[in-house]
């Protein structure tokens, strides 16, 4: 295949009936320039390996498989940047439906906007039977609905626009090397569950990354209802509460007014929070919105005693 101008990293872990579907969508890419998919296995325990094996001699040359035996979604993507051979790196979720425009449309980003990175759309794909208020209020269901939608026009991103997200985004290699990998302390599989894309963000809006959002690259991601569960959102949201906590201490630790260990105003705020939830348990989504803002808070005071405990 000779050198691949761009390398698609998904890292995957036990998702080995939805990787297919995505292998599949990722192998049908129509672009004329060379591609790479590296499957990174995050040490699966399923069938993983012997499903993108099965696809290995089919794929053209196109499609690779590592194993990353240390725990942690970080861990497996640096090893797909390390291993990879293009001067572009795109990743996506072990999950997604992949539009066969992906990564021509990302490539003609980058060619006509002379960018570092980039971000795209991300669509929810919902399964029969969706609750109506989950459709119409998808940006209040992180952790349930995944979605990245600022438009269909493409535009200059940075601090204008919410941060880019890991199911659809594309860097030049040379960025990694210039500013570093992701965090193994943070992300699926780390003690801090969430942030590895968000911390990644930060530092290129920091070092002056030229970043866009191209609206012509789609991935649809499903939606998964299970995770409508009030226990999968407390947990998700807590999660959230511990990654929001350890980088707040990291920037601000000494401006910040302890109670016991916590900053006053969470303290002062999760019983509010309780409050209106009960207050609002008939009215769906304000009942939602106070339970996400508890667990929230809840996260940040588990992760600053954890701080405490450890200085």
């Amino acid at each position: 295949m000779g050198n691949p101008y761009i390398s698609v990293i998904v890292a995957t872990y036990n998702r080995q009936e939805v990787l297919s579907k995505s292998i599949e969508g990722l192998l049908k890419q129509k672009i004329t320039r060379p591609y790479e998919i590296i499957i990174v296995d995050n040490n699966s325990t399923d069938q993983t390996k012997e499903l993108v094996e099965s696809r290995i001699q089919s794929s053209a040359g196109k499609l690779k498989y590592l194993k990353q035996e240390t725990p942690g979604k970080s861990s497996a993507l640096n090893m797909g940047i390390q291993e990879s051979e293009g001067g572009i790196i795109a990743f996506t979720d072990d999950d997604v439906l992949v539009d066969e425009l992906w990564l021509s449309s990302l490539l003609e980003c980058f060619e006509k906007n002379h960018c570092d990175g980039i971000g795209g759309r991300v669509l929810p794909l919902y399964p029969p039977k969706t609750p109506l208020w989950v459709i119409k209020n998808p940006d209040q269901m992180a952790g349930t609905v995944v979605i990245y939608d600022q438009g269909e026009l493409s535009k200059p991103a940075g601090k204008d626009l919410p941060r880019f997200i890991g199911a659809n985004c594309a860097f030049k290699k040379a960025v990694f090397e210039d500013i570093g990998l992701f965090r193994t302390d943070l992300g699926p599989g780390a003690k801090t569950k969430l942030g590895e894309d968000e911390e990644f963000y930060e530092r290129l809006v920091m070092n002056k990354k030229s970043l866009y959002y191209c609206a012509q690259s789609v991935i649809m991601h499903p939606v998964d209802l299970n995770r409508l569960r009030l226990k999968n959102v407390a947990e998700w949201h807590i999660n959230l509460g511990r990654f929001e906590a350890k980088k707040e201490f990291e920037k601000d630790k000494l401006n910040l007014i302890l109670i016991g260990g916590v900053p006053r105003y969470i303290v002062k705020g999760i019983a509010g929070d309780l409050f209106f939830a009960l207050l609002n348990s008939f009215n769906i989504l304000k009942f939602r919105y106070y339970f996400r803002a508890f667990f929230r808070k809840l996260g940040m005071i588990l992760e600053y005693r954890d701080i405490r405990s450890y200085q």
